[in-house]
């Protein structure tokens, strides 16, 4: 048995790094129209490469759409509807934010057919709540920011039960459509582009908007049949909000596909992140309003070639290229059922917060006000099962400037690890070291007391698909056991000399039977389905919602 010498894993982290990459106070710098930038402008999601996203543009019913009585999704534009009338190619700024400020509550605006263009940021307040803003389908109303300056694409601000559905909002210049303080909110066939290729290079022109669909501070939040792409942070992003249901989505080519950050009661099922840094992120950040969230869900999804070089700003730039799933510094999570291929770092990464910021005796100072709002940096009771990986981990980022996890990575596949010897790359990785400083009673200040860690970090029923030879493995950065010590000797293992914790790099085959890492004696209990209610209507897998009873819901 080799044991690692000390990691410098803080020095994958540089000083001075701030959380603005997200949260709602998240901002950018003013931005100048984009008219002439360098880009293919293609402006078609038919004309894409994947079935799923072209899956989202059918024209349901051909019939009642060819004469404008209804979208391309099937929605039946109702007789006292608003209609905007405009020309294809024509600039509609105006003409819709006066239909908009005129309507009153309950109001149902149609959005012509074709691409037009809007040089101010769309909003909606509380005086417009009940408002269905609809075009005639995902890819047939397209609405061009190209030339709007340093806002959103679309505001909602206070405004209950709005209904965004079948139009797609293009190159916003801060963020797509952003929501916030509402109390039910329902996205459905949006999409929100950005079309140039997101590099680290085309990041600095500030080119791509932040956020694409943007929901924050609110409740009732249902985000369907939409798609994002291009965002410089995260493509769907649902944060401090409670009542969630992410579903039937695609996010393609951001920073991080999906984002769940300090939210409560969230499903996200059957949806596909690919092409991303990170493909499905869970995360409780300290500072925010809502202090943490929990009873969270991640199931039924498709999170596959999740390997973009990472072109974000703040934490998310830290994000590991080669990301399936990434939970950070979150308590009460549930990822069962999914497909994990091809994500060249991990499948699943499992953070606390001390990789972010490891002066573990100055979180009273740094953080105090936040931990008394129940906010803590470790991560805690997260059940992972009946996830099926194929071929991940077979090419991590080792760069210490754009992944958290780079000398982690670094020791597995070089040797220094608890083998000793040369070993494949994690598929799932935990970090370990909350567990760890809990169970050493290190962390009694922050209230995060001994015992709190059994069996609540668990994952069974693996499904090894790899087809290139390589093992299915699971690793922990750190040991959680304080009293571990070096057979025949008195001497720690996983503390040094200093009483500092030092990380052992473990790792083990998650389908053998000797693996110990995050095995449980029993099964967790199950965390229940999120219920969105919006207008009446009630939505996921709940008791009495739409999905109840499906074959999703049932898994």
């Amino acid at each position: 048995m080799k044991i690692t010498n000390q990691l410098k894993l803080a020095a994958a982290v540089a000083a001075g790094i701030t959380l603005v990459g997200c949260g709602s106070s998240s901002s950018s710098d003013d931005k100048t129209p984009k008219t002439d930038e360098p880009f293919e402008r293609i402006m078609s999601m038919a004309a894409n490469k994947t079935q799923a996203v072209v899956d989202l543009t059918t024209i349901k019913n051909s019939t009642c759409f060819n004469v404008g009585e209804c979208s391309a999704s099937g929605y039946t534009f109702p007789q006292d509807a608003i209609f905007v009338t405009a020309t294809d190619g024509d600039d509609i700024t105006n003409l819709l934010l006066a239909t908009i400020n005129d309507a009153g509550a309950d109001a149902v605006i149609v959005l012509p057919k074709g691409t037009f263009s809007v040089t101010k940021p769309i909003a909606i307040s509380a005086s417009q709540t009940g408002l269905t803003l609809v075009g005639h389908g995902i890819d047939q109303t397209k609405l061009d920011f190209i030339d709007s300056v340093a806002d959103d694409g679309i505001k909602v601000s206070g405004a209950n039960n709005v209904v965004l559905r079948d139009f797609s909002v293009y190159e916003a210049a801060k963020n797509g459509i952003k929501v916030d303080q509402a109390n039910g909110v329902h996205f459905n066939y949006v999409a929100t582009i950005w079309e140039n290729p997101l590099t680290p290079e085309a990041e600095e022109p500030g080119l791509n908007g932040i956020y694409g669909l943007y929901p924050v501070g609110s409740q009732n939040v249902l985000v369907e049949n939409s798609y994002s792409k291009g965002s410089s942070d995260a493509g769907i992003y649902v944060g401090q909000t409670s009542n969630i249901v992410v579903r039937h989505n695609v996010a393609e080519h951001n920073v991080a596909g999906i984002e769940i950050e300090n939210s409560s009661n969230a499903d996200v099922y059957d949806n596909i992140a690919f092409d991303n840094t990170g493909g499905l992120l869970i995360f409780d950040l300290d500072g925010l309003d809502k202090a943490f969230g929990s009873n969270i869900r991640l199931f039924n999804n498709h999170s596959y070639s999740n390997n973009l070089a990472n072109a974000g700003s703040g934490f998310v730039g830290y994000v590991p290229q080669g990301t399936g799933a990434l939970v950070l510094a979150s308590d009460g999570v549930e990822i069962f059922n999914n497909q994990f291929d091809d994500n060249d770092g991990q499948a699943i990464a499992l953070t606390s917060y001390f990789l972010i910021d490891d002066d573990v005796e100055n979180y009273g100072t740094k953080y105090g006000e936040t931990i008394l709002d129940g906010w803590t940096p470790i991560i805690n009771n997260i059940y992972i099962h009946d996830n099926a990986y194929k071929n991940n981990a077979s090419d991590p980022d080792t760069n210490q400037e754009t992944s958290l996890l780079a000398q982690v990575s670094l020791g597995y596949i070089l040797g220094q690890n608890f083998t000793g010897a040369a070993v494949d790359h994690p598929a799932v990785v935990y970090d370990g070291i909350g567990e760890l400083l809990t169970n050493a009673n290190a962390l009694a200040a922050m209230g995060i007391n001994p015992g709190i860690y059994d069996n609540t970090m668990c994952i069974e029923n693996s499904i090894n698909q790899n087809d290139n030879g390589a093992d299915l493995n699971i690793g922990s950065v750190y040991g959680t056991n304080p009293m571990e010590v070096i057979p025949e000797t008195t001497t720690p293992i996983n503390f040094d000399e200093n009483s500092l914790p030092t990380p052992t790099l473990r790792i083990g085959q998650i389908d053998s039977e000797s693996n110990t890492l995050m095995k449980c004696d029993s099964s967790p209990t199950r965390l229940t389905p999120s219920v969105v209610t919006i207008n009446g209507e009630k939505y996921g897998c709940g008791s009495g919602c739409d999905d109840e009873g499906t074959a999703t819901c049932n898994l």
